[in-house]
C-alpha cells in the first residue's frame, strides 16, 4: 500500500494530463509551454534552493557518481563496440545509438518524480546525474564530428552544440546552487520561500506535461530495434547500477536514486543531435516515444522491487 500511494499521485497526474490532450480538454500546443516552463524555470528555482541549504561536503556524493556514470559507461561502451565492430553500423550511428541508450530524462520527468517521493534530499543526486548526462552528450558530439567523413567539421555547430549542453539551465542552477553553499554565509529564509513558489510548480507542471506527450501508438508500432533499445535503457542500466551500488555499498537512498536515474526514459534531446548530423534519426524519435509511454509503468515496478529490498532502512 505504500508503494501504491507514492506512485499513485505521479502516475494519476500523468494519466490526467493524457486525458486532458486527448479529449482536447486542454490545447496540444500547451504541452511544450509547460516542458519549457518546467525545464528553464521552476527545476532550476528547486535546484537551487535545495542546492544552497546543503552542507558543502555532501554534494559531491562519490558512490552515486560511480554507480550512475559506471552503469552508463558500461552501457555506452558495450553498444558502440557492438554497433561498430560488429555490426558495421558507422561510427556517427553507433555513437548516437549508443548515448540513446544511456541519456536519461532526467529534467522533465527525473526531477519531479525524486522530488515527489523523496523530497529536496534526492535533488542533489539527480542534478549529479544530470551532469554526467551532459559529460556523454559533449562526448557523442566529439565522435559524432569525427564521423563526417565527406564533409569539414562545423565548429561553429560544435561550439553551439557544447555551449547549448554546458549552459542547460539544470546546470547552470546546480553550479548556482553549489556557489551558494560555499558561500559564507546562511541562504536567506526569503530566497527559500522564492525559489520554493517557482519549485512547487514542478511535479504538477512537467508530469502533466509527459501525460500529454504519451503516444500509445509508440508502443504498438514499435520494432526490435526500438524494443531491445528500450530494453537496454529501462532495464539493463538500471540493474547495472543497483549491482555497482551494492559493490561500493552506498547507502540505501543513493542507491535507490541511482537506479530509477538509470531507470529513466531516454531524454528529448537526443533527437536534435539525431537531426542535425542525421544519424539514427527516427530510431531516436521511436526510442523516446516508446520509453517515455512505458517508462512510467517500469519505474512504478522498480519501486516496488527497490521497496522490496530495502524494507525497514529507506522510508519512502
Amino acid at each position: 500500500m505504500q508503494i501504491v500511494a507514492i506512485t499513485g499521485p505521479i502516475l494519476l497526474a500523468i494519466i490526467t494530463g493524457y486525458m486532458a490532450a486527448r479529449v482536447g480538454y486542454i490545447p496540444k500546443n500547451i504541452e511544450q509551454a509547460l516542458i519549457i516552463f518546467s525545464f528553464k524555470i521552476a527545476i532550476p528555482a528547486l535546484l537551487i534552493g535545495a542546492i544552497a541549504q546543503q552542507d558543502l561536503d555532501d554534494l559531491l556524493n562519490i558512490p552515486f557518481i560511480i554507480a550512475f556514470g559506471g552503469a552508463a559507461v558500461i552501457v555506452y561502451a558495450v553498444v558502440l563496440v557492438f554497433l561498430y565492430f560488429v555490426r558495421n553500423a558507422g561510427l556517427g550511428t553507433s555513437a548516437m545509438i549508443s548515448l540513446d541508450s544511456v541519456a536519461s530524462n532526467t529534467g522533465i520527468i527525473g526531477f519531479p518524480v525524486l522530488h515527489a517521493i523523496f523530497g529536496q534530499k534526492a535533488l542533489v543526486l539527480a542534478s549529479l546525474a544530470n551532469i554526467v548526462a551532459v559529460i556523454f552528450v559533449l562526448l557523442s558530439i566529439t565522435i559524432l564530428e569525427l564521423a563526417k567523413d565527406n564533409e569539414p567539421s562545423n565548429w561553429e555547430g560544435v561550439i553551439r552544440q557544447v555551449k547549448a549542453a554546458v549552459l542547460n539551465p539544470i546546470v547552470v542552477a546546480t553550479i548556482i546552487g553549489v556557489a551558494l553553499a560555499a558561500a559564507p554565509f546562511e541562504f536567506p529564509t526569503i530566497a527559500v520561500d522564492y525559489f520554493s513558489v517557482f519549485g512547487s510548480a514542478v511535479a504538477p507542471c512537467a508530469l502533466f506535461a509527459v501525460g500529454m506527450s504519451l503516444n500509445p501508438n509508440a508502443v504498438a508500432t514499435s520494432s526490435v530495434g526500438i524494443l531491445s533499445l528500450s530494453f537496454l535503457k529501462l532495464i539493463i542500466m538500471p540493474t547495472i547500477a543497483l549491482c555497482i551500488s551494492y559493490m561500493v555499498s552506498a547507502d540505501p537512498l543513493v542507491t535507490v536514486c541511482a537506479v530509477l536515474c538509470a531507470a529513466l526514459p531516454t531524454g528529448k534531446t537526443q533527437f536534435v543531435l539525431a537531426s542535425k548530423y542525421h544519424h539514427a534519426e527516427d530510431l531516436t524519435g521511436q526510442t523516446i516515444a516508446f520509453t517515455t509511454a512505458i517508462g512510467v509503468l517500469t519505474l512504478a515496478g522498480w519501486l516496488v522491487l527497490l521497496a522490496h529490498l530495502f524494507e525497514g532502512s529507506l522510508t519512502f
